[in-house]
């Protein structure tokens, strides 16, 4: 989803015909938001990977991203709401806005879920 708004949104943001809108700050914000998508995306293949291994994850690894995800999709939500009370023509943009919120909120809840559901699993079996 973080391609979508790269490659859709922050064009559409840019040719933005409102007069107060500020296309420029939400074309870095977007990317900002990528950017922070894409340090999580790594920080939880590192974790998959040392799980895998046989290694030991604390917890909050799987939980502060989880939040943060959370976060960033409240952030996409209000976003969306700012440009649907613009133009008309941005709607599409909206959407991909609230399908990309919804998206890491989904992903931010299992994030969060998956630690205890583990910690459940090892509890049952000893």
């Amino acid at each position: 989803m973080t391609a979508s708004l790269l490659s859709w949104v922050i064009p559409h943001a840019l040719n933005d015909p409102t007069p107060e809108a500020s296309p420029e700050k939400a074309a870095t914000i977007s990317q900002v938001l990528v950017a922070i998508h894409l340090v999580l995306l790594a920080l939880l293949i590192w974790e998959i990977r040392v799980s895998r291994r046989g290694g030991r994850l604390p917890k909050a690894g799987l939980i502060i991203p989880g939040i943060i995800l959370i976060l960033m999709s409240m952030l996409l939500i209000d976003a969306a709401r700012t440009f649907l009370e613009h133009q008309p023509d941005l709607f599409s943009m909206v959407i991909v806005l609230f399908i990309n919120a919804l998206c890491d909120l989904i992903a931010g809840i299992i994030t969060i879920m998956l630690p205890t559901r583990l910690l459940f699993q090892k509890q049952s079996m000893n």
